[in-house]
This record gives structure tokens, C-alpha cells and sequence, in this order.
């Protein structure tokens, strides 16, 4: 293929190195060399027209006019050659000048000029056009000097017979000069990378400009005749533009970025100045003339343009570059969605301001945030409104803070705060949490989120710490925050640092205690709140490592980020109903119910009904002895958790919203998702500045929970105070410390009575 490819060109090279070999060594005599010229000159451009307009036709309407308007010139020149072919060989007569020739011949480098500026460019701005004037002025300029040197000069100074046969006369330099600019400007200022054919095309009027030049000379000086070798840059500019035409492709293919011209490329104007300013000096060194003394002034002053407009648009490129400098440098140390700081700017201040704290003694915090269940927020509402959110918390912390504290976005949900000179730090966490308490509204969507923080505080005095130590201890606080009922803050203490470094140590463990199911359960009773009769029990899960026990506070959180919760709680759920089987067998035990722990993934996979209903046929239970226990995160708007919780309802399971109250909902909105019970966190009892008020208003709750059908456990109850309180308002049942511990089922005795006593604590997340 690539042979066949070849075959053209060598063809048109054989015939170039021919026709020059007859024009010089004239085998046969002047007579031949005659026939062979004129022949051949016709011949050629007929070909190379012919060649030409093919092209045209076969390719897209991008390239097809240039392309015909480069035939069409060729086709004028070839006219002019069969005219002139004819007057000698035929009629035996030299061709009248003027002639119809003539016209032939000078409409070549109109069209063919024309056909150059047809072909289809990149779009130019309007400094590009004048920068584009420019170099044609100086392209002009250098070719007019040099032609007025070597055969306009000549051709003026030789006169004519008439005015119409000098203007023709000047005609045919000042359109070789116009052509060789244009070609010239267009081949330097385009890319020529993939199209060969432009080269090829340059070439070949570079080839027909030169010999005409020189054929003008050699007229004007009465020495050119028909079969000169000069003659075959007129044949060899015609096989040119033939196999130009032949290697173009069919269609024309521009590249969205096309590439800038050479750098060799952007010279050829000033040399060509060079050359111009030259040939202007050696006719000045002979005798003062006004055309070079003209044609020298112009190209100074192009030139000096062209430098001015150079300076400037280097000027303009200096600061573009400045500017993309900073706009990058800005997108690499800020979050693209908030604006926010992010890890490697944070990070950055941060360590300045350690080091920077023991050598002034000031004060420094970093807080950790994270968004409680933002994964829901997506999931349900759909990535545009997380995307919304998180850019609405950034603002809501930017207007929280200080101008001089650094806000960051670590992250997905993460951020983190800086804060200096701050003598009250734990101040600063309580104000970002009370920023959270107002809902953030997105058109009919108005969405109570809550954030868990962590606070990590660096005393003045105190030693060095990295950057990243301090973040870390940062996020242990957060996840401790999290781990206890999310939105709160924790500040972080050794001890929690001793608990991650525990989590090592613990996680096959664990994940083994799980998967073989050795993972024990407590038991904490439910009793009514009136007369204290025992209604129940809720499970909790325990565990010891070689017998000694782990606090629910290291390995829940451990089991979370090993992806067990859920198997962890089917565990629980099954021991727990096989426990309450025996125990319902018991005398005046038949009615009592376990509550357990439900993980957002044993309801978001679709599978909660089946799991509880196999569970209860399995222990040979009752539904309603199941209360499912459904943390207070997942009261959304969501239609999966509205149609999970309605179908575990109609089978008869009870559905219960754990730790009420720590995640600011509304019991207006439980009228959508319909539970049985709601459990108030033991942050309802905690005793206030205004007592009365928060008794008032915890009436309130229970009031308008009862006014919707549902019943109310209080949680955390630990002194008889607490007690006679929630009897008073109508509290239904209770649990806590107070009325009994979480024991194992060995140490529970249900048939007991249970009365209340004085023991005092705080139990951990999920009892």
C-alpha cells in the first residue's frame, strides 16, 4: 500500500528530472527542446488541474472550495500555456504582448491566493488578525525589495511600449509577490503537523513564484526564450500541486486543539525583513531612490509594530500565567465544592501554629466534625441535595467562628477547625454544636442535622506535637462523641487513645466471637412506672477477652467499623428471644417482652421482616414479644424505613425510637412513620439551670406522645427523684440504673419483684 502511495510522487519526480534534463542538454536540437517545453508545460498544468479539481469533488465542503479555487487557478495557467503551445508550434508565431495569455497567466496567482486563504483555520482574536497583518506587511515589504532588486527595478526601468503593457509588465512580480506573502504567512502561521498537502502546495507556488520572477527578468532583458531551463520550475511547480492534490485526504480532520506552528516558524518574517532591509541598502548604496527609501521605511515600521505587539501580548501572557499560578495554587489548598481549607492547607497551619505555641504560650484547640447520618441525607434525597448541605455547613460554620479561625473540609462529611489564642476551647465546640440545633432548609426539604465534635487542646506551654498527632486525637474525641449519642462534643483525654490502641488487639478477637456466635447478652429490666411491675427486658451485648470484660464503649465501635453491627446484632436478637422462651414458661412471666438493638443495615437491606419473623418461629415466640429498637437517626422521610417499620408493625412486632431527643427530632413527624414507643434519652433528666421549664416542657413530650397513640419509656433513671417526677407526668415505663443493672441471664430472676434502689452510674452506649 505504502508502495502504491509512492508511485505518484516518483512518477512526478522522474518527469521533473526529465523535462529539466531535455531543457538543458536539448537532445534533438533547439526544435525538440521547443516541443518538449511548450508540450509539456501544457501537458502538466492540464494534469495538475485535472488533479486539483478531482480533489475538490471527493473532499468535504470544509476544504472543497479551496481546493477548487486552487484548480481553477492552475486551469488559467494551463489555458495561458496552451495559447502560448499554440502561437509557437501551430501558427509559428511569437505570442503578442499583451495577449489573451497574458490574462490567463495572471489570474494563476488570484485564484490561487485565494485559494490558500479559503482553507479553513483556528478562530483568531482580533490581535491575532493584526499580528497576522502585520507579518504580511513584512513578508510583502521583504519580497517587493528583493523583487524591485532582482526584476520589478528592472522591469520599470526597461518602460514598455504602452501603458497597458507596462502595468502587465509590473503586474506579473507584484502577484508573484502577492502569492509568495500569502503562501509564505500561511504555512509559517498554521500548523502544518498532519497535513502535508499544505506543504506540498507552498512548495510548488514558492517553485512558480521564483521561476516567474526570474522569467520576468530574463524578458525584460530580451534573453528569454522558449525551452529555457527556467521552464522547468514552471513544470515542476505543476507536478507539485498534482501530487499535492493526490496525498491530500479526503476529508478535511481539525483537531479541537490544534497545535501552534513551529518555533523556526515565527523567524521567517524578521528574516525576511533582514533580507528586504538588504536588498533596499545595496540599491541605496548605488543611487537615491524613492521606491527602496519607501519600501525600507514601511518595513521599520512594521517591524517596530510587530516588536510592540510581541511585548504586549508576552505582557498579557506573563500575567494569564500569573493568574492560572494563583487559581491553581488556590485549587490545591481549598475545597472545590465549599471554598473550605482543605487537608493540606489545614495541616499547613496547623503546624505553624504548633510550632509557634510553646515560643508565645498560646493556647490552641482543633475541632473534629462530623455530620450524624449524612449517608441517609444521600441515600434517601439524592447526591445534589448532600452536595447542597455540605456547602450549607460550611457557610454556617464560617458564620459561627472567628475571621482569624481556619475552617477545613477534610473530606466526604469530615471538617475541622482551628482555633488560636482561645482560652476557652471546649466554649467553641459547645457554640458549633448549638449551630446545628436550626434545621437547614432546601425547598420543601427541611433536614435536622446534627454533627459529632471532637476536641483536641494543645496548652501553650505544653511539648511539641505534629500536625497530624493533634488531628488524630481530634477524630478519637469525634468518634467517642459519636459512639455516646452523636450530637455532642467530646474532648479527648489519654484514655481514649488507650481504647484505639486496645482495637488492635481486639478485632479478630471480636470478629471471631461474632462469627461463632460467644458474643453474651445483658439484660436490663423495663418496669411501669406507676407500681413497678416488670414488663420487660432489653438486650445489650457484651463481651470479655480472656476473661476480662470489654467496655461496650471499645468494641461496639470496633465491631461498627469492621462492618459486624449488623451480624453483631443478629447474634444478640437471637440468644436474647431464646432467653425470654424460658423465661415466659415461668409463672406470671407469659407477657413479658425483650427489646434489641436494630442496625441501620439490618433495615436498609430490605430483609428486616424476614430476619425478626425466622427469629421469633425459630425461639417459638409470639411477634408481639419483640420490641425492635430503632435508633432516633433513622427517623427521615425516607419510604423504605416507612415501608420497613409499617410491615413489621402489621405482623405484629413492635417498633420503638431509641434515644428520643438526641438527634432534635419531632414527634410531628412520627405521624409518617408510625412507631410503637419512643424511648427519651437520659439527657431529659439531667438537671438544669431551669428546672421547672425543662419538667414543663418534658411533660409536654410525653403529653402530645400519648395525644398520637404512642407510649413513652424514659431511659437513664437514676434517682428516686427522676422517678417520682415521670410518675407525675405520665411517664408509662422506665429504666436505668436505678430500677436494676444490665445482668446476665443467670443473674436475673424474673418472678422477683423488683423494687428501686439507690445504685448510681452512667451506663454506655447501648446500655
Amino acid at each position: 500500500m505504502r508502495g502504491r502511495r509512492l508511485a505518484v510522487p516518483v512518477a512526478a519526480g522522474t518527469v521533473a528530472a526529465a523535462f529539466t534534463a531535455v531543457m538543458v542538454f536539448k537532445p534533438g536540437g533547439d526544435l525538440v527542446s521547443l516541443w518538449v517545453c511548450d508540450l509539456g508545460l501544457t501537458v502538466t498544468g492540464l494534469v495538475a488541474a485535472v488533479a486539483l479539481g478531482v480533489r475538490a469533488v471527493r473532499s468535504d465542503s470544509a476544504i472543497r472550495l479551496s481546493w477548487a479555487l486552487l484548480a481553477a487557478g492552475v486551469l488559467f495557467a494551463a489555458l495561458g500555456d496552451l495559447i502560448w503551445s499554440w502561437d509557437e508550434l501551430i501558427r509559428h508565431q511569437q505570442t503578442l504582448f499583451p495577449s489573451i495569455a497574458d490574462a490567463s497567466y495572471l489570474l494563476f496567482p488570484v485564484f490561487t491566493g485565494a485559494g490558500l486563504l479559503t482553507r479553513p483555520a483556528r478562530f483568531r482574536t482580533v490581535r491575532g488578525t493584526v499580528r497576522l497583518i502585520l507579518d504580511g506587511v513584512l513578508v510583502a515589504g521583504s519580497l517587493f525589495a528583493l523583487s524591485w532588486v532582482t526584476a520589478l527595478g528592472a522591469v520599470v526601468r526597461a518602460g514598455a511600449d504602452s501603458v497597458l503593457a507596462l502595468t502587465i509588465s509590473l503586474a506579473y512580480p507584484v502577484t508573484d509577490v502577492m502569492v509568495l506573502t500569502i503562501t509564505i504567512v500561511v504555512v509559517t502561521r498554521t500548523s502544518v503537523r498532519g497535513q502535508p498537502e499544505l506543504v506540498i502546495t507552498g512548495a510548488a507556488l514558492l517553485c512558480m513564484t521564483l521561476a516567474d520572477s526570474f522569467f520576468a527578468g530574463l524578458v525584460s532583458d530580451r534573453e528569454y526564450g522558449t525551452g529555457h531551463v527556467l521552464d522547468a520550475g514552471f513544470v515542476a511547480a505543476y507536478l507539485l500541486l498534482a501530487v499535492a492534490a493526490y496525498v491530500a485526504p479526503p476529508a478535511h480532520r481539525q483537531p479541537d486543539r490544534i497545535p501552534p506552528p513551529p518555533g523556526w516558524a515565527m523567524g521567517v518574517p524578521y528574516l525576511l525583513c533582514a533580507g528586504g532591509v538588504g536588498a533596499v541598502a545595496s540599491a541605496l548604496l548605488t543611487r537615491a531612490q524613492l521606491v527602496p527609501l519607501s519600501t525600507a521605511g514601511i518595513l521599520i515600521a512594521s517591524l517596530l509594530a510587530r516588536q510592540m505587539l510581541t511585548i504586549l501580548d508576552n505582557r498579557r501572557l506573563l500575567a494569564e500565567i500569573a493568574e492560572r499560578e494563583q487559581l491553581l495554587q488556590h485549587q490545591a489548598l481549598h475545597d472545590h465544592l465549599t471554598g473550605l481549607a482543605n487537608r493540606a492547607l489545614f495541616t499547613d497551619r496547623l503546624d505553624h501554629a504548633l510550632t509557634l505555641a510553646p515560643r508565645d504560650r498560646r493556647p490552641l484547640a482543633v475541632l473534629f466534625l462530623d455530620l450524624d447520618d449524612f449517608k441517609l441525607v444521600n441515600d434517601s434525597l439524592g447526591h445534589a441535595v448532600g452536595d447542597a448541605l455540605l456547602v450549607r455547613v460550611a457557610e454556617r460554620l464560617r458564620g459561627t467562628l472567628r475571621e482569624s479561625d481556619t475552617v477545613a473540609r477534610l473530606g466526604g462529611d469530615e471538617f475541622a477547625v482551628l482555633v488560636e489564642d482561645s482560652e476557652a476551647p471546649a466554649e467553641n465546640a459547645e457554640r458549633l454544636a448549638e449551630a446545628f440545633a436550626q434545621p437547614f432548609v432546601f425547598g420543601d426539604h427541611s433536614l435536622q442535622v446534627r454533627a459529632s465534635i471532637g476536641l483536641a487542646v494543645v496548652d501553650g506551654g505544653a511539648h511539641r506535637l505534629g500536625a497530624g498527632e493533634l488531628l488524630k486525637r481530634a477524630d478519637l474525641a469525634m468518634y467517642s462523641a459519636k459512639h455516646r449519642g452523636k450530637g455532642r462534643f467530646v474532648v479527648f483525654t489519654p484514655d481514649l487513645a488507650r481504647v484505639t490502641a486496645d482495637e488492635f488487639d481486639i478485632r479478630d478477637a471480636l470478629a471471631g466471637a461474632i462469627s461463632d456466635g460467644t458474643v453474651d447478652v445483658a439484660y436490663q429490666p423495663i418496669l411501669r412506672t406507676h407500681d413497678h411491675g416488670l414488663l420487660g427486658f432489653e438486650a445489650l451485648a457484651r463481651w470479655s477477652l480472656h476473661g476480662t470484660p470489654i467496655s461496650p464503649e471499645v468494641f461496639l465501635p470496633v465491631a461498627r467499623r469492621l462492618g459486624l453491627i449488623a451480624e453483631l446484632d443478629e447474634v444478640v436478637l437471637r440468644k436474647a428471644l431464646t432467653q425470654l422462651a424460658r423465661w415466659r414458661r415461668l409463672p406470671g412471666c407469659a407477657q413479658l417482652t425483650c427489646a434489641v438493638n436494630a442496625d441501620e443495615s439490618l433495615l436498609d437491606a430490605g430483609r428486616a421482616v424476614a430476619l425478626y419473623t425466622d427469629a421469633l418461629r425459630r425461639s417459638g415466640l409470639p411477634s408481639g414479644a419483640l420490641v425492635v429498637e430503632l435508633p432516633e437517626g433513622h427517623l427521615s422521610d425516607s419510604p423504605d424505613l416507612a415501608a420497613t417499620v409499617a410491615e413489621l408493625r402489621s405482623v405484629g412486632i413492635a417498633v420503638a425510637l431509641d434515644d428520643f431527643g438526641t438527634q432534635g427530632s419531632s414527634l410531628s413527624r412520627l405521624h409518617r412513620i408510625r412507631v410503637d414507643t419512643v424511648k427519651l434519652d437520659r439527657d431529659f433528666l439531667r438537671p438544669g439551670p431551669n428546672a421547672g421549664i425543662d419538667q414543663a416542657w418534658l411533660g409536654g413530650v410525653i403529653d402530645l406522645a400519648h395525644r398520637l397513640g404512642i407510649r413513652v419509656v424514659a431511659e437513664g433513671v437514676e434517682t428516686q427523684q427522676q422517678l417520682h417526677m415521670l410518675d407525675s407526668l405520665g411517664c408509662d415505663a422506665v429504666q436505668g440504673f436505678l430500677l436494676g443493672r444490665p445482668l446476665p441471664a443467670g443473674a436475673v430472676t424474673p418472678t422477683a419483684p423488683v423494687a428501686p434502689n439507690s445504685v448510681h452510674g452512667i451506663p454506655g452506649p447501648r446500655g
